[in-house]
């Protein structure tokens, strides 16, 4: 049995993202990726879900404790946000003195 989950882009239509086998939100991350595409501007890891009360679903234990209602034709979705700005790799520059 396929298993979808209702996610909503803000400023964009209600669409479902088949979520059937996976386990771990990092998969729900990459399937929401996979199916918006370049609609969201970042990398999977950085796309936050958050529910109809806006706190956001940071843990598997939370997504799968959702009411069967996100996961219905027509029921209540999940918000998608990414981040804007994705942290940026900064060398970390150490001074070698040498012994005067």
């Amino acid at each position: 049995m396929q298993r979808y989950l209702n996610i909503r882009l803000p400023g964009s239509v209600i669409t479902e993202v088949n979520i059937t086998g996976i386990t771990r939100l990092g998969g729900v991350q990459d399937a929401i990726k996979l199916k918006l595409g370049d609609a969201i501007n970042s990398a999977a890891a950085f796309i936050g879900i958050f529910d109809v009360n806006n706190n956001r679903i940071s843990t598997w234990t939370e997504f799968d404790s959702l009411p069967n209602d996100y996961f219905e034709e027509g029921g209540c979705c999940l918000t998608v946000h990414c981040a804007q700005n994705q942290p940026k790799f900064t060398p970390v520059v150490t001074s070698q003195r040498s012994a005067d």
